[in-house]
Parts: C-alpha cells; structure tokens; sequence
C-alpha cells in the first residue's frame, strides 16, 4: 500500500482531529499520523482593524477570544486538513494552566459554530509522557512565555509541585535583538552600516526566531564558565566563527561567534532569585513525594521548540550534575539522572502522544458529546471531582450484535 492510499485509509475512517494551539505556532492533523499535518503560526487577521494578532492577546476578551479561534479554525479545517468539522471529532491538547475562560470558548466554537460531533481536552504534560508510553516523569516544557516543570506521578500531574521560570522563546528573541544591536550590515551598495541605524523593520521577528534557529547553540559549561569569568585585561577568547545571514533587499547580516554562544545563556544562568531551568526540575522533584524522586529523576521529558537548539539536552544534564554535587549537597543521586529521547521533534511530542491516545476505545468516554453540551452548557474541568454524567455510546461488535457500554 502507497503512502498516499494510506493516508486516504485514514481519511475516510473519519480518524479524529488534534488540535494543538500553542502560544506560538499551532499545530493540527488526524490521528494516527506520525506527525501533523501542518504547524502555523497560531496568528489572525482581525476583521474589524485588518491588523495580525496573536490569539494569546486576545484571551481577556472572550467576544474577541471568539472571533479569533472563528477565523484561526477556518484556516485550519479548510486550507490544510479539507475536512468537514461535523464529521470529526476534535481532541485539544492544552496546558493545565490554561485559564478556564479559553477553555469554554474554544468549546463554544467548536460545538456551537462547527458543529463538531465531540470535544476531548487532554493536557499537554500527559500526552507527552503517553507518546513515550511512561507513567511516572517529569515534562520539562519550554513554551513561548516560560519554562514549566510539571512531575506526574502514575498519571497524575502534581500542581503543586510544578515548577515556572519566566525565561521562554519570547525572552530569548529579545535577547537576541539586543546583542545584535552593535553587528553590521554589508547593504546592497556595498557600505557596512550599523544595524541600528538602519529601520526597525529591517529584522523583524520571523528574522529573529530563523536566527535563533539556525545560527545559535549551547556550549559546553566549561567553555561557557571559561568566557564568563575572563577578566577585562585578558586577551579576548576565541569565540565560534561569525555567520552571514542574508536579509531581503536590504544586505547581509554578520552574526558574531559571541552572540553565537551567549544567547542559550540566558536560561542556564542562575537569576537574581538564583533559579534557572535545571533548578526547576531539581526543585520540582524534591518537593514530589519520596517514594517517587527516584522515578522522576530518571524519567525526564523535554518538550518545545527551544529544545531543539543544538547542544540543548546535553548542556542541561551537565547543569542537573553540577547542582546536584555542589548547591544541593547530594540531596539527589546524579547516576540516576536520565533524560528520554522523543520519538519525534520536542516541538510536537505532545500532539503525537494525543494521536496515538486518539486510537484506543477509550476516547468516546472521555470526550464530551456536542448533546451533553448543549445540555449543560460548559465543559467540566480536568480536575473536577464530579464528573457528568456521559451518555451510553454504542459500539459495534459485530455485524448482529451491539454491546452497550
């Protein structure tokens, strides 16, 4: 069978939609895939002002928060999956954190204005372990906004044991166009100017981010301790080779070795309040119950897209080590340490692990109807104690008989 023959197999199985709208980019397929089938960025043109806003800025006003999930679906269920949305089931992967507002509303959109036959919200660190086919971890997600350390434990997320440092993708682009404020351009006439003396447009975010991506990494921590600690009257340190980035008529950008190695910086060093991002996962397992840190430190799951920075993974188990020998005095074993490789790219394990759920029986339980929707009118929370009561499906066992669950 041809790749194309089984893709239309699964088409025409009704297979379920996953949806996963992140701060960032979205990203949206059918289940049973090996990834998704397009990852966008998760912006939309507002009708009213014909400006492009990131939804997250639009989640204190849900009449606006309405309209911008309208427009940002739309896109999505034609343009790149072409299918009919009551036709399919939707399963959301979202944050734990998420506010209860958004939740709702992206629940009115989808039963009210599309229609869809059911709704599945399942939370982001639970679909991640789920792809590894793990219990007991801890996901480590480096998100647009912040870094969040969340340990789970046969299943269940410990809340209060999880973990925030406020250093994400957007702090690191702000970094980035901070130090490239002193490079030069080499414009199309062939004069070397400044960057900031040219427009502010010139370098816009999608630039920044592409930088980011293909010109940084992470270095060692001995090489990054090395340049740290040099004293002023010392003989300048040999950085990595400057790269040349074109930008669109305008000229070519020179990014120097040290803007190179110093930006990933930013979320290893040790802050004001003496945190960084292996302090959140070292911190996240010892206040978990004992009986279950020797689990969560060998089981450790990075997700997000700053995770694929080269060098990312190897620079932060040498952090834990270093911490767990020196600053925390042995209160955990670094032998035990060890981190899991995703079976996909981190910037999608999550929405993978929500496909794979997507292909057990279980899913028509857990989902809540459009008619049990209706009648209620709200989407219970994850954590709520008492559940609705979900109306009987039935399912086929075979071609005469029917078993009622």
């Amino acid at each position: 069978m041809s790749l194309f023959q089984g893709y239309q197999l699964g088409l025409n199985d009704k297979s379920p939609v996953i949806l996963d709208i992140g701060e960032a980019y979205t990203k949206a397929g059918h289940s049973g895939a090996g990834g998704p089938q397009c990852i966008i960025p998760s912006v939309v043109r507002e009708r009213s002002t014909g400006n492009t806003i990131r939804i997250r800025d639009c989640f204190c006003d849900t009449e606006r928060l309405y309209d911008a999930l309208v427009e940002h679906l739309y896109t999505i269920y034609f343009k790149y999956l072409l299918v009919n949305p009551k036709e399919r089931r939707v399963v959301c992967v979202e944050s734990i954190f998420s506010p209860t507002d958004v939740r709702e509303t992206l629940a009115r959109v989808l039963f009210n204005h599309y229609e869809c036959p059911s709704l599945l919200f399942a939370p982001t660190h639970l679909m991640a372990m789920f792809s590894l086919g793990i219990h007991t971890g801890i996901v480590v997600d480096c998100g647009y906004r912040e870094i969040l350390s969340v340990p789970v434990v046969h299943g269940v997320p410990l809340v209060a044991q999880s973990q925030c440092l406020p250093v994400g993708a957007k702090a690191l682009h702000s970094e980035l166009r901070m130090l490239l404020g002193n490079s030069t351009v080499r414009c199309i006439d062939g004069i070397e100017r400044p960057l900031q003396s040219l427009p502010n447009d010139t370098i816009n975010e999608e630039s920044i981010e592409d930088i980011k991506v293909r010109a940084c990494f992470v270095p060692s921590r001995e090489r990054a301790e090395s340049h740290r600690q040099r004293n002023s009257d010392e003989e300048t340190p040999r950085y990595a080779p400057s790269m040349k980035y074109p930008i669109d008529n305008r000229g070519v950008l020179e990014i120097p070795g040290e803007v190179r190695e110093s930006l990933m910086e930013l979320m290893f060093q040790l802050d004001d309040e003496q945190r960084s991002i292996a302090t959140t996962i070292i911190d996240a397992v010892l206040q978990s119950p004992i009986d279950a840190r020797k689990d969560l430190i060998g089981n450790i799951v990075i997700i997000g897209g700053s995770a694929m920075i080269p060098g990312f993974k190897h620079r932060l188990m040498i952090e834990i080590k270093y911490l767990l020998n020196n600053t925390y005095n042995g209160r955990l074993s670094g032998d035990l340490l060890r981190f899991h490789d995703s079976p996909s790219k981190e910037n999608y394990t999550a929405w993978l692990g929500a496909a794979i759920f997507c292909g057990l029986e279980v899913l028509d339980l857990r989902s809540i109807q459009r008619s049990q929707y209706i009648k209620l009118g709200s989407v219970p929370d994850w954590c709520t104690v008492t559940q609705p009561q979900i109306e009987p499906i039935l399912i086929k066992q075979s071609s005469t008989t029917r078993r009622l669950l």
